[in-house]
């Protein structure tokens, strides 16, 4: 699975720079757009529009039958849930939005999401019964594909993703979690660690990465109390 990292910057006003989300859900979307081309890229685009900021709307990945792309941190607060700027689904859960873009194959598209979610179900301790639909914040029919036939497609995701939780996800590529890209940056950045495994090797890097850098700044900030005593 790669996640390909198109992160909205931080000056755009649909994007809530520095309002952190404590997560507890994921909510799962459909795009709405059947137009060809209508990917995950182009949605990517659209997020960095005009009248994206204007509505304004956000949400942290877009899924199709090739590609995930990430456009906010997921513990960054985003405008997709539909129940207010202060409501729990756009300040707490992860957004996921599905294309269904005609030219494209939306089972393929379900099966990537439902990879990602039990990926994030993993990194973020998140139960298979806090991942929800947008119609569980708004009342919206969302995602409507997957609502249809007293939710049948819906069943079937939920039980992809409890399928890819019982299996290791191997590796992400291009993508470290929140909590650990400081440390990840600085232990990548720093030759003499000499880190070049993936984040998720066995051991598990990252967490490695985060241990050393917690350890690295206990030691530079007692040596600059020691020098200041």
């Amino acid at each position: 699975m790669t996640i390909i990292n198109m992160i909205l910057p931080p000056t755009k006003k649909n994007r809530r720079y520095g309002v952190a989300s404590q997560i507890t859900h994921i909510t799962i979307h459909e795009t709405g757009n059947t137009n060809k081309g209508a990917n995950a890229k182009a949605h990517a685009n659209y997020l960095n529009s005009t009248q994206a900021e204007q509505a304004p709307v956000s949400w942290h990945f877009t899924v199709d039958d090739k590609d995930i792309v990430q456009h906010l941190p997921e513990n960054e607060s985003g405008y997709h849930a539909g129940d207010g700027g202060q409501g729990h689904g756009n300040r707490h859960t992860i957004g996921i939005e599905i294309c269904v873009n005609q030219d494209g194959n939306f089972n393929k598209a379900m099966k990537n999401a439902a990879e990602l979610c039990a990926y994030l179900m993993s990194i973020y301790d998140i139960n298979i019964n806090n991942v929800l639909q947008h119609y569980d914040w708004s009342g919206k029919n969302c995602p409507e594909n997957m609502r249809a036939n007293d939710n049948k497609l819906w069943k079937a995701f939920i039980a992809k993703i409890i399928d890819f939780s019982k299996n290791k996800i191997e590796e992400v590529i291009e993508h470290v979690p929140a909590w650990g890209a400081e440390a990840w940056q600085w232990a990548t950045s720093d030759s003499s660690l000499q880190i070049s495994s993936p984040p998720y090797s066995t051991p598990n890097m990252l967490q490695v990465a985060v241990l050393l850098h917690a350890l690295w700044r206990d030691i530079c900030n007692n040596f600059v109390l020691t020098k200041e005593n």
